[in-house]
């Protein structure tokens, strides 16, 4: 696996105002990681929703999206139109230190959810989950299915 990073601005991607000001983004492959804590993707995201925002996604990579990113064009694709990428793999947090990088932290997308869900409750909001049905459905109390 080729990896390489880079500090890019966050500005790398105008589609929408659901990343949070002066936010670095650490390219691993050919992934824009948004170095952030899970804190601020949980303001940034209500915030967004508060304010009524576009339709935005955030995508929460690991090694497997870091390998698949090499040759499928459609997933770089994706990625590069993504609002948020945030680091849900620890192996991301190794391959930016491996090259001079940091990460603040592993911001898994099931945690997320769940905090979202405790978040959007408190101010009305909605939660619609997009990805593995499965692990979802774990993380919304329904148990898991096989």
């Amino acid at each position: 696996m080729n990896i390489s990073t880079q500090w890019l601005p966050a500005s790398a991607s105008s589609r929408t105002s659901l990343r949070g000001p002066n936010v670095t983004r650490i390219g691993v492959g050919h992934a824009l990681i948004d170095n952030c804590s899970s804190e601020q993707v949980c303001a940034w995201i209500i915030a967004h929703a508060k304010d009524r925002g576009t339709p935005a996604y955030v995508l929460t990579p690991n090694a497997q999206h870091i390998v698949l990113l090499e040759k499928d064009r459609r997933l770089q694709d994706v990625y590069a139109h993504a609002d948020l990428v945030i680091p849900d793999g620890i192996s991301l947090l190794i391959a930016a230190r491996l090259y001079g990088r940091s990460l603040q932290q592993r911001v898994a997308g099931v945690d997320i959810f769940k905090a979202l869900c405790g978040h959007a409750a408190d101010a009305d909001l909605h939660v619609f989950p997009a990805g593995r049905p499965a692990r979802l459905s774990g993380a919304c109390g329904q148990g898991s299915q096989g």
